[in-house]
This record gives C-alpha cells, sequence and structure tokens, in this order.
C-alpha cells in the first residue's frame, strides 16, 4: 500500500464533529488504498485547535444558555475530555509519526535564518516552525520507509515548495490529486493492456518500477523488461508517447569535453528533455556551474530554460542563483 502523509490543514474540522475531518480530502477514499500517517506535531497541533474552539463554544454556550456543537451538559465537559472523546470515537485508523533525530534543530535554526522553505520569505515574524518541524518529520520517516516514494497530503504553499525538491516525495492537495498521481492507478488490466499494445507485448504490472513527472505535468512511468528500460508518458491514463531509455545519455551533457560536444549533446538531448528524471536534471543544472566547457550560448540557454521553468520548485536557493545567472 502507497503511504499518505498528512498536513493539519487537510485534517482539522472546524465543525467539531469528529477528530479528522473526513469530507475535506476523502480519508475514507485515501484509507482504501493507502495508509494514512500523521505527523505526531499535526496532532498536537489538531488537539490545540480544538481546545481553542471548545472552549470559546462553551463560553457562548454559558453566556447565552444556546447550545451549538457541544451536547446540553456542555458546561460540565472539559475540552480534554471532549477531545479524548473524538480520539476515541474516530473511525480512520492512521499511524502516527515523530521527529527523533534533534540535530535536525540546527538546520532548521539555518533555514529560518535564511528564510528558506518551509519558513517564509517575506514576513518579520518566523511561522513556519511547526511546518518545519513537519518537513523534517517527514525526511526521517522517509529515510526508514523502503517505499520508493510517499505522498505528502498539504495546501501550504511553503511547506509544499520545500517537500517538492526531493524527488520520491509527490504532494497532492486532496484524494483526486492522489489518483492522478499514484502509480497504482496504473496496475489495472484496462491501462496493462494499452501498454502492451503500445510498447511490449511481455509488459505486467510488475515491470512498472517507478514514475516521475514530466516537465510539462505529465506522468512518466519507467518500465522495466529484462535488460531494457522504456520510459512512458502518461495523460489521464492514456498513453502519449514512450522511449527507450538507452536512447540519450545526459552524461554527454554534463561530462562535455569542450563546446562543440556542449552543444552537439543539447542537440541530441533536447527531443528527450520531456523525460528526464529530477535527478538528471539537478546533474544537468550542477554542471552548469562545474563544467567550464558549458556556456551560455542561445542554443545552451534555450535548452537549460525549458527544464529550469518547470523544475525550479526542486531547486536550492543557490543554485537556481546560479542557473539564473547562466541564462541572463
Amino acid at each position: 500500500m502507497e503511504k499518505v502523509i498528512f498536513d493539519t490543514n487537510r485534517l482539522y474540522n472546524k465543525q467539531g464533529t469528529s477528530f479528522l475531518a473526513k469530507s475535506i480530502c476523502k480519508l475514507e477514499s485515501f484509507q482504501k488504498v493507502s495508509e494514512i500517517i500523521i505527523p505526531d506535531i499535526v496532532v498536537g497541533e489538531l488537539e490545540n485547535k480544538y481546545k481553542r474552539d471548545f472552549e470559546e463554544e462553551k463560553e457562548k454556550f454559558v453566556k447565552t444558555i444556546l447550545n451549538s456543537f457541544l451536547s446540553h451538559d456542555a458546561e460540565k465537559l472539559s475540552p480534554e475530555e471532549k477531545i479524548a472523546q473524538l480520539k476515541e470515537n474516530e473511525t480512520i485508523k492512521y499511524d502516527v509519526i515523530e521527529l527523533k533525530d534533534t540535530s535536525v534543530l540546527f538546520e532548521m535554526k539555518n533555514l529560518a535564518l535564511k528564510k528558506e522553505p518551509p519558513f517564509k520569505k517575506n514576513v518579520k515574524e518566523d511561522p513556519g516552525f511547526k511546518d518545519a518541524y513537519i518537513y523534517f518529520t517527514i525526511l526521517e520517516y522517509l529515510q526508514t520507509c523502503t517505499d520508493k516514494y510517499i505522498f505528502v497530503c498539504t495546501e501550504d504553499i511553503t511547506l509544499k515548495e520545500a517537500l517538492q525538491r526531493h524527488p520520491n516525495i509527490k504532494v497532492v492537495k486532496d484524494f483526486e490529486e492522489f489518483k492522478q498521481e499514484s502509480i497504482s492507478s496504473m496496475y489495472d488490466e484496462y491501462f496493462i493492456n494499452k501498454l502492451k499494445e503500445s510498447v511490449d507485448q511481455n509488459i505486467t504490472a510488475e515491470n512498472i518500477i517507478d514514475y516521475r513527472v514530466s516537465i510539462n505535468g505529465n506522468q512518466i512511468l519507467l518500465i522495466e523488461i529484462e535488460d531494457e528500460k522504456f520510459a512512458v508518458e502518461v495523460e489521464q491514463r492514456e498513453i502519449i508517447s514512450f522511449v527507450n531509455t538507452q536512447n540519450y545519455d545526459v552524461n554527454n551533457f554534463i561530462n562535455s569535453g569542450n563546446f562543440a560536444m556542449t552543444h552537439s549533446a543539447v542537440v541530441s538531448l533536447d527531443p528527450y528533455k520531456n523525460y528526464f528524471s529530477d535527478e538528471e536534471i539537478i546533474n544537468i543544472f550542477e554542471a552548469i556551474e562545474e563544467n567550464s566547457q558549458i556556456i551560455p550560448d542561445e542554443d545552451v540557454q534555450q535548452f537549460i530554460s525549458d527544464i529550469y521553468e518547470p523544475k525550479k520548485h526542486i531547486v536550492t536557493e543557490e543554485l537556481k542563483t546560479q542557473i539564473e545567472n547562466f541564462l541572463q
């Protein structure tokens, strides 16, 4: 089963009728096809939000003698007891993960001082501590997880920006996006038959070993059959195109030995740039700084720009500066 980690903004139930808001992102649907995982700080944040809500409602009840979403004996029920009831009655099953490596607090401090994601840039205060805590909890969990990739369900733009720098983390806002991004949707007989017709008659679900998001936003499935690997571009479960990955090698650009080889590499790689993995793209960007044979001629700049614009969210601030100087 695929694993999905949830942020507070996807779980908070404003009505206070259950501990987790099931309708916002269809938790019941997630539960059928994935494991639901919640960072401990998210659980704590939910508890604090509900405590404030219940105290406000209780105060209103006492002042106006009107009942809101609390019971008639609301004045006798403490917020802690109400929260305990909600947690006990919760029907959604979930696992809680904790941040154990406290050494990341120093890295968290550095990100806060530099105002890099998941901290917000153009603010006087630093409201991003909880997001940073969630961020490092997810990264630590990723190190212990055997899955090729995990999902994170959030609507926080800055947290999303930080998480998207990691190619094995897929960020979604709801179940509909999860269905579109999930590789498990590619395992049914209908789609496997499409792959057989278009790519290779011998393909089975076990041959689909990975997927990524292309520079135009489509899914790229990686399929391995014996000694061959195919990259298949998919949009809404329709096969757009595919290529044998042996047809191109980004190292021809990265390790270019002279200006002519750089231009030749750009010409040969350009038709395949939509199939590049995030790792290959980062290696290409780093080569700009490391390889003196890669110079900002017009065709090279266009090639870099084409893959940089849609993938800039995976790039560090330092590398962004280097790329943007190269493109000037």
